[in-house]
């Protein structure tokens, strides 16, 4: 984030993510996702290629919440305050929602 690249661009990246795992926790996030975090936040698909490294996380076992929760850090570490307060509310949400279907 410190070389340009916004909270937006990366929150495709990490819906991104959500819709292309298959196990029905990251499916159930991706509806949460595009439910919570589509709405407020801005839509910046400038950058292809870090939305492109963030969905192939999956191939290592990150998950959309461990994605939402790395990028509220990251925003808190920026001094990205307000973009921090709401994706961790959107991480609250998600993981509540997660966690009551099992």
């Amino acid at each position: 984030m410190k070389e340009g690249i916004n909270p937006a661009q990366i929150m495709i990246g990490i819906i991104r993510l959500a819709i292309n795992t298959k196990d029905s926790h990251s499916i159930n996030s991706a509806v949460g996702c595009l439910r919570y975090l589509l709405g407020p936040m801005p839509i910046d698909a400038r950058a292809e290629g870090v939305t492109e490294f963030i969905a192939a996380l999956s191939t290592e076992g990150i998950t959309t919440l461990m994605a939402l929760d790395a990028l509220a850090m990251a925003c808190k570490a920026c001094d990205l305050i307000d973009a921090a307060g709401f994706i961790r509310i959107s991480y609250l949400s998600l993981k509540a929602r997660t966690q009551r279907i099992f």
